[in-house]
């Protein structure tokens, strides 16, 4: 008979095991899921943080004139044109380079791209409704090495109107993992230099 009770005991032994190994499962599963959640948070924060900065410095190189929004059926665009100094008289001397941001809504991807448009800006910045996206139309879509990839998943893309000092810029992302999904929004009000 002590072959028979040295079994018993190594049957109880592996159910006591085995419930031991469940019960330690059933709080590192949850832990493992809370961790991954956070994880994605943070890269989306970080992503978002690292976007707005980018436009931050750019709106702070430029004035409200120089600003214009297209906000088109596919997302958006901002575009600007940067003042680069002013005459002895006052007037505003205009750089010849834009900047854009470009929000594609289908891909959920938001790029920056500068360069001079093809064919060169014909509107006065003093003078701009919207800029035409026909005006940029040749730095959109022609590769020139500048274009800067600066968030995937982002679900919106939003400069509140009209285009005034301090301009406010929002960002929305999102992104799935294994337990959900997870969002992120980040609204951003950027004070511009003084327009000439």
């Amino acid at each position: 008979m002590p072959t028979s009770r040295g079994l018993l005991e190594l049957v109880v032994g592996m159910g006591l095991a085995l419930l031991l190994m469940g019960m330690s499962m059933a709080f590192l599963i949850p832990a493992l899921r809370h961790s991954a959640r956070s994880s994605a948070q943070g890269e989306i924060q970080q992503q978002l943080i690292v976007a707005v900065n980018q436009l931050e410095g750019d709106l702070r190189s430029t004035v409200v004139p120089g600003l214009s929004l297209d906000k088109g059926s596919w997302g958006g665009v901002l575009s600007m044109i940067y003042l680069a100094d002013l005459s002895s008289t006052g007037q505003a001397r205009w750089s010849d380079h834009a900047r854009v941001y470009c929000w594609d809504s289908a891909t959920e991807r938001l790029w920056s791209k500068t360069g001079v448009p093809q064919p060169p800006l014909t509107l006065d910045p003093l003078h701009l409704t919207p800029l035409p996206i026909a005006e940029l139309k040749g730095l959109l879509d022609t590769p020139n090495g500048s274009e800067r990839m600066l968030g995937t998943g982002v679900q919106a893309f939003t400069v509140k109107e009209p285009l005034t000092s301090p301009v406010e810029i929002t960002l929305r992302a999102g992104r799935a993992f294994n337990g959900g999904q997870v969002q992120f929004e980040l609204t951003r009000h950027i004070a511009m230099r003084n327009s000439p």
